[in-house]
């Protein structure tokens, strides 16, 4: 709390009075109201108000979490007894984790859903018993995604039908891929395949020999550099016919 007086303006007023903003953070303050009319004997009443906030700290910016995985959403706060927590993807509307939970806890486990795979995903908390106050924050926004990996790739010769053959984490978890050849020798990356469904294989014919190439696989809703939602194979070569 503080002893800093506000001043108000003396004029007449009935309740409530709306035009107080208060200018110096506290987590409490007293408010004294003081009749100062002439004509009234001397007249005061004093009120503790405590002020309410909420504030995510975890997910944030660098957060990149496992659709599945044990993760935790921590948050501090003031003043405040239960709070709601949410998600969204893509700006869309907001999902709930749960509601009425106990505040003072600072953190709440998480399993990321697959509905919940985007490049940008946000968690918001706010105030469950008056979600009007403003105590409300919503995270920065971060990554869930599902995890692919390449089986080791070998025996590739210009001409010859390749299955690329991947897996992913977890399963059904990413519903749409795309393919790309990285040619080391040459320094360029060009797209095989482009947002596919994800079956898990590929039937590839290479047209272009190289010394030391690689393949990658990424989650179609993803950028195709993302370290996350792509997975690069080890370098093999691609002989000529």
């Amino acid at each position: 709390s503080s002893d800093e007086p506000i001043a108000i303006s003396p004029k007449r007023e009935t309740a409530p009075y709306d035009g107080l903003t208060p200018t110096t953070p506290a987590a409490s303050a007293t408010i004294r109201v003081v009749d100062t009319s002439p004509n009234h004997p001397p007249a005061e009443a004093t009120a503790t108000v405590t002020f309410s906030d909420v504030q995510v700290l975890e997910p944030n910016v660098s957060s990149a979490w496992l659709i599945g995985s044990a993760q935790t959403i921590r948050w501090s706060q003031t003043g405040l007894q239960t709070v709601d927590l949410f998600y969204r993807v893509n700006s869309g509307p907001w999902q709930t984790i749960t509601t009425g939970y106990d505040a003072s806890l600072l953190s709440r486990a998480w399993s990321p859903p697959a509905a919940a795979r985007s490049p940008q995903v946000e968690v918001r908390i706010r105030d469950s018993i008056d979600p009007s106050n403003g105590a409300a924050d919503v995270s920065y926004v971060f990554k869930v995604y599902g995890a692919l990996a390449l089986n080791p790739i070998s025996g590739v010769s210009v001409g010859t039908p390749y299955s690329v053959i991947w897996t992913t984490t977890p399963v059904s978890s990413v519903p749409m891929v795309s393919l790309f050849l990285v040619d080391v020798t040459r320094g360029q990356t060009s797209s095989i395949a482009s947002s596919i469904a994800n079956t898990g294989a590929f039937p590839w014919t290479p047209t272009l020999a190289t010394a030391q190439a690689k393949l990658r696989v990424c989650d179609a809703d993803f950028p195709s550099t993302d370290a996350n939602a792509c997975h690069e194979s080890g370098i093999f070569p691609i002989t000529g016919i």
